[in-house]
């Protein structure tokens, strides 16, 4: 049942992306990947916790209407979770699929910086305290609000560091605490399909 219900999550967040590539001007978009190290834990009425060093990989497609203001979106693997600051220490991993909706901001004259913000939904893949699943006592959707900054090294590749604010608990409704998800990413993203570096090229 479990996994039936992933795979569908999988289907419909991939189909969306896809639709949104196609909604783009022809002029102004591109679809690369992206990845980088996350730096997590969790935030709220949680104690004793300090962050754990994961990962994202993943795709992203965006386009807009004009060179200042651009809509996006991304599928992204998330390993985050946290750990205790015991020793030796207990190890959280929650890993999430993750579906950002961004709007992206490109000042005038200063194509080489971008902020970024908009909201995140996650749907939780698995989780472990230690090596012992603990799936059945966590929150499966999370929501969060992301924001952040870049820097365009090249028309197609890019620096970029930002963070992502839970506003769900992880845990399920039977725990009345509030334990959100709080994630810095560093990374890099490379377009595999640019518009505008196709453009200069001609």
């Amino acid at each position: 049942m479990v996994d039936s219900i992933q795979t569908r999550c999988i289907i419909t967040v991939v189909t969306i992306l896809a639709l949104s590539s196609t909604a783009f001007t022809q002029d102004n978009y591109s679809i690369g990947v992206r990845g980088g190290l996350n730096y997590a834990t969790i935030g709220g009425d949680a104690k004793n916790l300090e962050p754990r060093v994961g990962f994202h990989v993943g795709l992203f497609c965006e386009g807009g209407i004009n060179d200042v203001f651009k809509f996006g979106t991304e599928l992204q693997y998330s390993s985050q979770g946290t750990q205790t600051k015991d020793t030796p220490s207990i190890i959280y991993k929650y890993n999430y699929l993750t579906l950002p909706f961004l709007l992206k901001v490109v000042p005038p004259n200063q194509s080489w910086f971008y902020i970024q913000i908009g909201p995140q939904f996650g749907y939780l893949l698995n989780a472990k305290k230690d090596e012992k699943p603990i799936k059945d006592e966590m929150n499966m959707i999370d929501l969060s609000l992301l924001g952040g900054v870049g820097f365009s090294v090249t028309s197609r590749l890019s620096i970029f560091a930002r963070y992502s604010y839970g506003l769900t608990s992880t845990a399920d409704k039977d725990n009345d605490k509030m334990l959100p998800n709080r994630t810095g990413q560093f990374g890099i993203a490379f377009a595999l399909i640019n518009s505008e570096a196709k453009a200069s090229k001609e």
